[in-house]
């Protein structure tokens, strides 16, 4: 390995080579892999290696494009596009490159995600075009980079016009992050993305790209919700309004009579009531001066009683002595005088 120059990202001389059996065949895919980082050339297949096999990957890793910083979005307005040192991506893409049964062939643009070197896009002919990500293809199938050999990310999304708020969610689809340099990131908006002011900013670092893609993503969202809904939202404030009204005509013409007929009804029953009261009160007072009259003179029979009773008491008492006419005279007097009579 002392024939290749050294990792172009971290400056590594631990270069190993690398292979990967293919799966339909009896060849392998090799690479020049570094030990520190990670980046690696670009897989070349081959049934058998030989030096001349070797001589080949030694070429292909030494005269790989170097990426350097991107262009100030002030001096040619790309925002950020990436610049190499002219060389044409190796892979090959934008001709036709075989792999499998998968043809490929796009000029749309993507980026790798560990060294940001500018590579074609691709899509599959047997994958709907509309969408194709990595889940939709295996590792095989999507093209390296030739700075470090990293598989890309291909993501397409196809967009409606944002009118309601489930496209409003999908916003963030149009954002992807992807590096430059080493220590250096690219928050990349989508150019074709419906709302004007799309665009590419540099970040220090990979957070605080996603931060700020985040942040462009709620206000962007806020925007779609306030432009496209805001005759939902009106019409449903009229219906609000409208059904109001209709409940409140309800309650003036069905509920409101109910209301005051009870309310009568209660009135009725109360003053019933009060001259219910009224009326027990003058039989009471009519009663009560028919029977004290009765009882006064029932007290005074009762108080003649024992006057009697004791007149009784003294007949009595003498009646074991001889009386003459005269006396027994006296006693018949002596009892009608206390009994309220008159002497004869």
């Amino acid at each position: 390995m002392a024939d290749l120059l050294p990792c172009p990202l971290c400056g590594s001389n631990r270069l190993s080579f690398r292979s990967t059996p293919d799966m339909d065949t009896d060849g392998k895919f090799h690479r020049i892999s570094c030990n520190e980082c990670g980046a690696s050339s670009r897989a070349t297949f081959a049934m058998d290696a030989c030096p001349l096999f070797f001589e080949e990957l030694s070429n292909v890793w030494n005269t790989r494009p170097t990426p350097v910083a991107p262009v100030s979005p002030d001096a040619t307005g790309k925002c950020g596009e990436l610049v190499t040192d002219k060389h044409p991506c190796p892979l090959g893409i934008g001709g036709k490159r075989r792999h499998r049964s998968y043809v490929y062939s796009d000029g749309r643009q993507h980026y790798c995600e560990r060294c940001g070197e500018k590579i074609d896009q691709t899509t599959f002919s047997n994958i709907p075009q509309d969408y194709v990500t990595t889940h939709d293809a295996g590792d095989y199938n999507k093209p390296r980079s030739q700075a470090c050999g990293e598989l890309v990310t291909v993501e397409k999304l196809k967009w409606d016009a944002p009118d309601s708020w489930h496209v409003a969610r999908t916003i963030v689809g149009n954002y992807s992050v992807r590096p430059c340099l080493a220590t250096e990131y690219l928050g990349q908006y989508v150019l074709d993305f419906p709302i004007a002011g799309t665009g590419c900013k540099l970040f220090p670092n990979r957070k605080a790209a996603i931060a700020a893609a985040q942040a462009d993503f709620d206000a962007r969202v806020l925007s779609v919700i306030n432009r496209s809904q805001a005759d939902e939202l009106l019409a449903a404030e009229r219906n609000r309004a409208e059904v109001s009204e209709y409940k409140l005509d309800q309650a003036v013409n069905t509920v409101q009579p109910i209301i005051i007929q009870r309310a009568e009804r209660a009135e009725a029953e109360k003053e019933e009531a009060r001259q219910a009261w009224k009326e027990a009160v003058v039989m009471y007072e009519q009663e009560k001066a028919r029977v004290d009259p009765a009882l006064k003179r029932i007290s005074e029979l009762e108080a003649k009683l024992v006057a009697a009773e004791r007149a009784l008491e003294e007949i009595e008492q003498s009646a074991s002595h001889s009386m003459t006419g005269e006396g027994h005279a006296f006693c018949a007097e002596t009892a009608r005088a206390a009994l309220g009579g008159k002497s004869s």
